[in-house]
C-alpha cells in the first residue's frame, strides 16, 4: 500500500524501481496539489447554492487531500527514510526470534496481530472505496438520472467534486461518466494516503510493544544465585555473568528508546496533524 502512494522508502533501500518510484512521486504530488485546488474551486464557484450537507461533504474531502499531501511531504524527509530503514533491517522482531523461545513466542503473537490489522484495514478501506462510489450513482439512478426525460431541477451526483467552468461533469452524461472514472483511483489514492499510514505506524508501535514485552522478561529472568539458602550472595562468577546480563539489557533499553525517539522525531509533522 505504501508502494501505491509512492512512499516506500526505495532510494533507502537501493530498490530496482527507484527511477520509476521518482516519477511516480511526481506524478502524486502534483496530484495532491491539484485535488485540493479543484475542490476548493467548486466550492468558491456553487457557494451560494450548496446545502449544508453538501458544503460539508466538499469542505471535508478537499481537507482530506490536503491531509493526504501533507503526509506525502512527511514520507519523503530524510528523517522517515532513515526510521523506515531501520525498522526494516535493524528493529523488527524478525531478526530477534532466534535468540530464545520466548522471543520466538512474542514475534509469532505480533505477527498475527499485525496480519489481523492490516486485513481489517483493507477490507474497511476496500468497503469504503466502493460504497463512496457506488452510493452516488445508486442515488442517480434513483431519482431517474439515467432516464430518457430525467428531473430538471436535479443534476447529476458525484462522489467528489472539482471545479469545472462549465458544470460539464454534472449536467452532461459523457461529462458525468468521465469524473465518475476518474473520482475510482482518486479515491482509491485518497484513501491509502490516509490509511497505509496509520496502519504503518501501528505495526511500528506493535514492534515497540514486542520488543518491551521481552525486555521486562528478561530483567524478570534474572538468574537467582545457585548458593541462595546458604548465604543469598551471588559468587565471582556469577557476579560476572549478573554484571553481563544486566549489560546486554541495558544496551537493548537504550536500543528501544533510541529507535522509539528516532520514530517521534520523523514523524513529529504526522502526529501533529491528528
Amino acid at each position: 500500500m505504501m508502494s501505491t502512494i509512492g512512499s516506500w522508502p526505495q532510494q533507502r533501500c537501493r530498490n530496482i524501481l527507484y527511477y520509476a518510484h521518482s516519477m511516480l512521486n511526481i506524478l502524486l504530488i502534483l496530484t495532491s496539489i491539484t485535488l485540493p485546488i479543484l475542490g476548493i474551486g467548486y466550492i468558491w464557484q456553487h457557494w451560494h447554492t450548496l446545502t449544508f450537507f453538501d458544503m460539508g461533504h466538499n469542505i471535508l474531502c478537499t481537507l482530506l487531500g490536503c491531509y493526504v499531501l501533507a503526509r506525502l511531504i512527511v514520507a519523503r524527509s530524510a528523517k522517515y527514510y532513515d526510521m523506515m530503514r531501520d525498522y526494516l533491517f535493524e528493529f523488527h522482531l524478525f531478526y530477534y526470534k532466534d535468540q530464545s523461545e520466548y522471543n520466538a513466542k512474542i514475534y509469532k503473537v505480533i505477527h498475527i496481530i499485525s496480519g489481523m490489522l492490516t486485513l481489517y484495514i483493507e477490507a474497511q478501506m476496500a468497503l469504503g472505496i466502493i460504497l463512496f462510489n457506488l452510493s452516488p450513482l445508486y442515488n442517480n439512478y434513483k431519482h431517474g438520472m439515467f432516464s430518457d426525460h430525467p428531473p430538471a431541477n436535479r443534476t447529476l451526483e458525484q462522489a467528489v467534486y472539482y471545479y469545472s467552468p462549465n458544470n460539464y461533469p454534472y449536467s452532461d452524461m459523457n461529462g458525468y461518466w468521465i469524473l465518475f472514472i476518474c473520482n475510482i483511483p482518486v479515491t482509491c489514492y485518497v484513501t491509502c494516503g490516509v490509511c497505509a499510514f496509520d496502519l504503518v505506524v501501528s505495526t511500528i508501535v506493535l514492534q515497540i510493544l514486542g520488543h518491551l514485552q521481552i525486555l521486562k522478561h528478561n530483567l524478570l529472568a534474572v538468574p537467582l544465585p545457585m548458593d541462595a539458602k546458604s548465604s543469598g550472595m551471588y559468587s565471582v562468577e556469577e557476579n560476572v555473568q549478573i554484571q553481563q546480563f544486566l549489560k546486554n539489557n541495558i544496551m537493548y533499553h537504550r536500543f528501544i528508546v533510541k529507535f522509539a525517539e528516532k520514530c517521534s522525531n520523523a514523524l513529529s509533522e504526522y502526529l501533529f496533524m491528528f
